[in-house]
């Protein structure tokens, strides 16, 4: 009998794990259901759209009519899953003009995560923005565009908003950097963030450490910091961090890490052994502690599915765990990291 494997998600885990698993198995029913209205996207390429260097917006996104055709596999695309149900393996979903059910033989979950938006009093949400999905970007695009922001403030000063703040200087805007730890990207060492940040006051972007938003006034545009400092901003880019979309998978009762996300084997199985998961969503031993660390990066997500692939189809490869291995563009510096920064 032909197995029906379900989906959960798409972008760097749900699409990546249907495309592996087809290679691997021509026979299998593959069906992904995925809230968004794209089934994959280059995140990367989001900041580098909104800057002007990829001037056409569909080059960072993958048609979904042509991903259906080439895995053959089902996709559903503004659709979220509600509920699972692992006694009668069923999943159930709203659509936009329907609402369904399923059953499955496995289940995939890759839901991902969602950009953190702090509550913050004061905060506008018309004019403050995660870059988190194609729908953020849209969102900052327009506003650039019909608003004129001359200037901004990132709220973060990891990956998202430092690749960010380059994009937004080319824009023409006046940027500020606000962050509460004591040095920018947090996963590379001091003297390194050191040079980091020399940079970036080199290009004329103000960045503020050991600082943090307390609120908002005047629209939203005078932001308040914990130090009593005031930034004026038409724009704001909150970029805080995410946090794993798990809530179906704690309706479901499946195992939560010590970080929060999902809790997983080296096969990428859950606390269910007929439901995996992958990418953002889950959590994986470091490679040098072997405790468990939460690392939304791609490659972890590609290899994860790879795993996922090779052991539906009865292969005995394992995720051993990353090194949350990342490299990043700062205007004219190429910033890598990997393992375990140095503590002083």
């Amino acid at each position: 009998m032909t197995r029906k494997i379900v989906i959960i998600g798409g972008v760097g885990g749900g699409a990546t794990v249907a495309a592996q698993l087809r290679r691997e198995d021509a026979e299998s029913e593959i069906i992904v259901l995925d809230k968004g209205s794209h089934i994959a996207f280059s995140n990367c390429g989001m900041p580098y759209h909104i800057g002007g260097l990829v001037k056409n917006r569909d080059d960072i996104l993958y048609s979904t009519e042509q991903f259906r055709k080439k895995y053959k596999v089902t996709v559903h695309t503004n659709t979220e899953v509600k509920a699972i149900n692992r006694s009668t393996q069923r999943i159930y979903y709203q659509a936009a003009l329907d609402a369904g059910e399923l059953g499955f033989d496995k289940l995939i979950l890759a839901p991902g995560a969602s950009a953190i938006i702090p509550n913050i009093e004061g905060l506008n949400p018309q004019r403050t923005f995660p870059l988190h999905t194609i729908s953020d970007m849209d969102n900052i695009s327009d506003f650039i565009e019909t608003k004129k922001p001359q200037s901004v403030a990132i709220v973060g000063a990891g990956f998202v908003g430092l690749e960010m703040v380059e994009n937004l200087r080319e824009r023409g805007l006046k940027c500020t950097i606000i962050d509460r730890s004591s040095q920018a990207i947090k996963i590379i060492d001091e003297d390194l963030a050191a040079i980091v940040e020399n940079h970036l006051n080199d290009k004329g972007v103000q960045i503020l450490l050991d600082d943090g938003l307390a609120s908002c006034s005047n629209d939203g545009k005078t932001l308040h910091l914990n130090s009593g400092r005031k930034v004026e901003a038409d724009l704001i880019i909150m970029a805080v961090g995410i946090k794993p979309n798990t809530e179906l998978a704690i309706d479901a009762d499946l195992k939560i890490g010590t970080t929060g996300a999902i809790a997983v084997n080296e096969y990428m199985q859950t606390s269910d052994p007929n439901i995996y998961a992958l990418g953002d969503v889950v959590e994986a031993p470091d490679t040098v502690t072997g405790t468990p660390r939460h690392v939304a990066l791609a490659w972890p997500a590609h290899r994860q599915a790879y795993i996922i692939a090779r052991h539906l189809t009865g292969a005995t490869a394992s995720f051993n765990g990353t090194q949350g291995s990342a490299i990043l563009k700062v205007f004219d510096l190429t910033v890598g990291a990997t393992g375990l920064i140095a503590i002083n």
